[in-house]
């Protein structure tokens, strides 16, 4: 197989980050994904930075695809769309709340002509609940999941998490229900509708803050509190001479280790450290003894004596170092490109199947390259009528 889903249509009709970046995923695992751009293109087309002329955020969440325009507002555009839904096994969307039904192409509508598909709308609040009418993006749902509120220092403001990261959630969670939804598709025969909402999960990425706050315990527990941990100690990023090292102890093994290489055997035996709990509350105290001992070393130095004796321990890498690792290499985590006479490096999917390849990352072609394919091949029309859709400015 060339995919895990090799065989699967998918239709996207998305715009920005988590429709796009979740059927974007659904290529990488071989699905035919087929972008219906509108007539001017997908805004992010012309976000900066940019490569040979267009966004590079753009070919991040849409690589993989192939571009259609359609204009489905217009009566021959509507026309199209359906004809479009008829070949369809999968439709994924993000518009606004309300968007596709007001045009006539609301679940109910599409499952009435097309029963099997999966009809995927992923949503900043969801298709319920009070707040779903509202649009929103990553930021608004950074806010109202908690995320901002569990991100930053004690006692700073609230911060955004540096990654888009309610809509990578997003793509994330409709990815899964869209596999789920496809098993029942094809044992069953049956479409779903699947109501993604970033804000569930945003909310749902949170719950390691939940337990003190659910259980009645401190509230200035289920906070922010920077680099540290609601549960653990010593957790936290400590300077280096050369840099920072992130070390994070989970057991009372680990923080023994730990404790004789910052403290000896005296700290180690300590027994007001004898549990995660009392570590966790004396974690200023623990912090003030493992502070020294980083300092006084490099970065590599702190990082290969905790792992000999066992603690989780790490470099804190700057991006560039990231991607550059020869681990990041050796897992292809980035992959190059053929692009417009030249090259263009795209992120690879973070999975691997034993019984399929995924197939290489490649750059989506110019806006509407695919329609005479997907218009002639697919549906089954002229050349002529192809080019009297364009000059109608419905393509």
């Amino acid at each position: 197989m060339s995919g895990a889903l090799a065989g699967l249509r998918v239709l996207e009709l998305g715009q920005y980050t988590s429709a796009p970046f979740a059927a974007r995923m659904l290529a990488l695992l071989g699905a035919e994904v087929i972008k219906l751009e509108p007539i001017t293109g997908d805004d992010m087309r012309n976000w900066a930075p940019t490569i040979a002329g267009e966004g590079y955020f753009f070919h991040l969440n849409n690589s993989n695809k192939k571009s259609v325009t359609l204009d489905f507002k217009h009566p021959r555009g509507a026309e199209l769309l359906w004809r479009l839904i008829e070949h369809t096994d999968v439709l994924v969307e993000n518009f606004g709340p309300g968007t596709l039904a007001r045009n006539g192409f609301g679940y109910d509508a599409v499952n009435a002509r097309r029963p099997s598909i999966v009809y995927c709308s992923v949503k900043g609040f969801g298709s319920t609940g009070a707040l779903a009418a509202k649009p929103a993006f990553d930021t608004i749902i950074q806010a109202y999941g908690a995320m901002m509120a569990t991100t930053g220092p004690a006692g700073a403001p609230p911060l955004k998490a540096g990654i888009s990261a309610s809509d990578l959630l997003g793509a994330t969670s409709a990815l899964a229900r869209i596999v789920v939804a496809i098993y029942r598709q094809k044992t069953t025969g049956t479409g779903s509708f699947l109501d993604v909402s970033m804000y569930d999960a945003t909310g749902f990425a949170t719950q390691t803050f939940w337990p003190p706050y659910l259980t009645g315990g401190d509230p200035a527990r289920a906070t922010r509190q920077g680099n540290r941990h609601p549960l653990l100690a010593p957790h936290d990023v400590y300077a280096a001479r050369d840099g920072s090292v992130a070390i994070a102890v989970e057991t009372d093994a680990q923080w023994r280790a730990l404790a004789q290489l910052t403290g000896g055997h005296e700290l180690a035996a300590d027994p007001r450290y004898a549990s995660a709990e009392a570590r966790r509350a004396h974690a200023d105290e623990l912090d003030r003894s493992v502070a020294p001992w980083a300092g006084a070393r490099s970065v590599a130095a702190v990082v290969t004596a905790c792992r000999d004796a066992g603690v989780p321990a790490a470099p804190v890498l700057e991006l560039a170092d990231a991607i550059e690792q020869p681990h990041a290499r050796e897992r292809e985590s980035l992959r190059s490109a053929p692009f417009r006479g030249g090259e263009i490096r795209l992120t690879q999917l973070p999975l691997r199947f034993s019984e399929s390849t995924t197939p290489a990352p490649e750059p989506i072609g110019p806006l509407g390259c695919d329609n005479d394919a997907v218009y002639g091949t697919l549906l089954g029309l002229s050349a002529n009528e192809i080019a009297d859709l364009r000059a109608a400015r419905v393509i």
